[in-house]
Formats: C-alpha cells, structure tokens, sequence
C-alpha cells in the first residue's frame, strides 16, 4: 500500500468495514432464519402428529384393524421418511417411504427431523404407545437456499455500487492527491514552483486555490526575506562601526575625565611637598642674606629638596601606572586595589575633611584586572566625594565593607550625603547621564563602571538609598576566581 496516499488508506479502510459489516450482518440475519425455519418445519410435524394422534389412540385402544391404512395415509406426505410406533416395548407397526432409510431408526442421520409423541388413551389419559416420525429436511434446505440467494443480491449490488462509489471518490480526490503530491515537494528555495488554479467551488477546489494562493505569498515573502538578508549584513555592519565609534568616544571622553581628576589629585598631592619646597628655597635665601650659607648648610638643604622632588615623581609615577591599562588577568587583593585607589584622592579627602573608614574580616584574592578595578573604586569615591562636598555634610564620611559569601565578593561603599533621589536612582548608569552642575560631570563615570564590574569582570553593580545615605553594592562572583 502506498503510504503516502490518503485516497488509498481511506478506500481500502471503508471497503474492509463496509464487507466486514455486511457479512457480519449477512450472517445473523442467516442464522436467525436457519433458526426459524428449523422452529416452523417442527412445528408442522407437531401439528401433524396432533391431528393423527386421537385418531391413533382410538385404533390402538379399540382394536381397529384400520390402524396400518391410517398410518400409510402419511406416506402421501413426500417428506414424511419413516413411522414407527412401538407399544408395550414391541414394535406394532415399522414402515419406510424408501428403502434406504430402513436404518434411519438405528443410526443418526443428519439434517432430517425426528419428532417423538406419546400416544395417550382417550378416556384415562395414559400413555398407551410411542410413535416416532423421521421428516426430511429438503423444504428447510430450499428455504435457506433461496433465503441466501435473497440475501446475496442486494450484498452483490451493495458492493457493486461501493465499488463504483470508490472509483468515483477516487476521481474526485485525485485534485486533491496531486495536492499533496505537488507539496510535497515544496521548498521556498525552489523557484518556478506553482499550482494549477481549479474551477469550481466546492471544498477540494477551494484547498487547492487556497494552497496556489498561500504559495505565492511565501514566494514573495522568501524573495522578499532574501533581500532583507542581503541587506541585513550591510546594516549591521554599519551599526556595529556606530556602535565602536560611539564606545571609542565614550572612552575618550572617560579618558579626558580621568585625566582632569588625575591632574586634580595630582595637585592636591603635589601642595603639600611644593609649600615645604619653597620654605626650603626661602630659607636659602634667608641664610644667604644672613651670610650664614654654608656647605654643611647647602648640603642639607639640597638632600631635602631632592627628597620633595622625588616625592612629587613617585606621586606622578603611582598615577601613571594606576592608569595604565591591564590587557591580561591576573589575582589580586580587594583590599589592596581599594587602598591604591583611595591613596590617590586621600589628600583631596582630606582636605575636605571626609573620613575613610575600610571593613574588611579576611584578605580577599580575586581574579580579573586590578586596575580597571580601582578605576572604579576611584569613580565611586569621586562621586561621593563630590556628593558630601556640594551637600556640605557634616562629619562626612565614607565607609568601605569588604566581604564574602560561599558564592560571591561583595564590596559595599556608603556614604552619609543623604542618598539619591528616587526619581532618578535607576537611570544613574545610563551614559551621559549626570545630576552635577554642567561643566563638573560627564555621566560617564558610573556607567563605565558598570561596563568593567558587568561587561569584564562578569559581576554586578546596583545602586540603593539607607539611612545615612547612597550605597553601592559590587558583587563579583567566585566561580570565575
């Protein structure tokens, strides 16, 4: 059987239940009448024997020699076979309509009648002998013989018209065969694929059209997506060089912004040794003056400029390699990298009166690029710096917790400036975006944080209000140290 055609499966499925179904039927309607027919061929022995049988019993019990000319009377029958009566256990009369049946008492042959009755006495009602009659069963043949004859007709038409009914569904299917033939063997890519329209209306035509009509749409729409696709690379290529030049810009404008905050800090580091270098020049000048100059004097002098001095180059080189990008990864100390950090804005901190305070219970050794790292501890401490500043707090402070949990570093740096506004909390890491006076912020300070704690390092940062004030949460995941 072809697997792949309905039109067959439905056929052969219908043909088995519909000849299933009228042999079946078929069969039961034979077996009732073979039933019933058998019932009425008994019953016309038994209405035969009830007619004879007073007529018997008067003989038998007066004697009447007319008992063997009554019982050859039923021989007229053709299908009566044999007639025996027996009384007082000896057989009193024994005929056979054909010698051939003289053993038909003896033995059991089959599809013939044998109907027993007793012969009762008129008057007392008691038995007075048995008569056994063998009937033929040749009108119960003919009869079930021209019942299945009656039956085979119509089961023969039946068939007849369920096979033409076959043929013809076949005809009518066969549109929707090649159908599904035709789809087959269907692929977008395949070009010059088409359906043939169909006339008419009824529900095969309208399928078929409706398949002729869904195929050109996907032609369209493939021929269409193809050059969506060819466009598609060109796009994005154009976008990801979009997307690159504004990141190189955001870099840059980092870079600028931490080159300002550097100088800054670098000036603020540099008063302190610059006011003690020129003490050091005025009091040359003093003692020159003073004609109190001497060796021993210059000496002195001298080894404590050149310590200024070198002071002030090991601040420039501290910043300049805090700066300096790392391209490999490498372990380091949490709380180290936050001291490097908070090392290069102390003096400003300090100047503005603002505490430090680090919490840490263990030493913590993590797995990334330290010093994009503290150039966001830097970034955090900037902002608050510049927060606790503008706001004027009082006792400003910063606080720094360092711990850890079975999954994860965790860095928490708070500060007592009030918290952020809850309008604009979630929108703080977006680029650009600044609550500084124009000219003071770029608003891209914290949202290059969140590209080196997130993009490079795999971790996360958020950004929440408490009591005191804002605090923000670095949380770096284990599994990658």
């Amino acid at each position: 059987m072809n697997k792949s055609s309905i039109i067959i499966k439905l056929g052969l499925t219908f043909s088995i239940f519909f000849i299933l179904t009228i042999l079946s039927l078929s069969f039961i309607n034979i077996f009732i009448a073979d039933k019933n027919f058998k019932i009425s061929e008994m019953e016309k022995v038994k209405i035969l024997l009830d007619t004879i049988n007073p007529v018997l019993a008067l003989n038998l019990s007066f004697g009447f020699s007319e008992l063997s000319e009554t019982l050859d009377l039923l021989f007229k029958n053709n299908n009566i076979l044999a007639v025996k009566i027996i009384k007082d256990d000896e057989i009193i009369y024994l005929k056979y309509s054909k010698d051939e049946y003289k053993d038909i008492f003896n033995k059991n042959i089959v599809n013939h009648f044998h109907q027993k009755e007793d012969i009762l006495d008129p008057f007392s009602n008691t038995k007075i002998a048995l008569i056994n009659i063998v009937y033929s069963n040749q009108n119960y043949k003919n009869m079930i013989n021209e019942y299945i004859l009656y039956i085979s007709i119509p089961i023969v038409i039946s068939l007849i018209f369920f096979t033409l009914l076959l043929y013809f569904s076949h005809l009518t299917l066969l549109p929707l065969k090649n159908l599904a033939h035709k789809m087959k063997d269907f692929s977008p890519k395949k070009k010059n694929f088409t359906i043939h329209k169909i006339s008419g209306e009824d529900e095969i035509a309208i399928i078929n059209n409706s398949a002729k009509v869904m195929i050109e749409k996907i032609n369209e729409y493939t021929y269409k997506l193809e050059d969506i696709n060819k466009n598609l690379k060109n796009q994005v290529k154009i976008e990801v060089r979009k997307s690159r030049e504004k990141d190189k810009l955001l870099i840059e404008q980092s870079r600028q912004a931490a080159m300002g905050e550097m100088i800054g800090n670098i000036a603020h580091q540099w008063r302190q040794p610059l006011n003690a270098l020129g003490l050091v020049l005025q009091n040359v000048q003093i003692s020159y003056q003073r004609g109190k100059l001497n060796d021993e004097q210059v000496d002195r002098i001298v080894t404590k400029g050149m310590k200024l001095i070198n002071k002030m180059s090991t601040t420039i080189d501290d910043f300049r390699n805090f700066f300096k990008p790392n391209k490999i990864k490498e372990k380091f100390n949490i709380y180290k990298a936050i001291n490097d950090s908070l090392q290069l804005i102390e003096a400003s901190l300090k100047n503005n009166n603002i505490s430090v305070e680090i919490k840490a219970k263990n030493i913590y050794i993590i797995y990334g690029y330290p010093n994009e790292f503290s150039q966001v501890i830097l970034n955090l401490l900037s902002n608050a710096k510049d927060v606790l500043i503008d706001r004027k707090v009082q006792n400003a402070k910063i606080i720094i917790n360092i711990y850890g949990n079975n999954l994860n570093f965790i860095i928490e740096l708070e500060d007592n400036a009030g918290g952020v506004n809850k309008e604009i909390i979630d929108k703080i890491f977006e680029p650009y975006f600044t609550t500084k006076d124009e000219g003071k912020g770029t608003g891209i300070g914290l949202y290059m944080s969140k590209m080196i704690i997130e993009g490079n390092m795999s971790g996360k940062i958020t950004v929440s209000n408490t009591e005191l004030g804002a605090i923000f949460k670095i949380i770096l995941p284990k599994k990658d140290n």
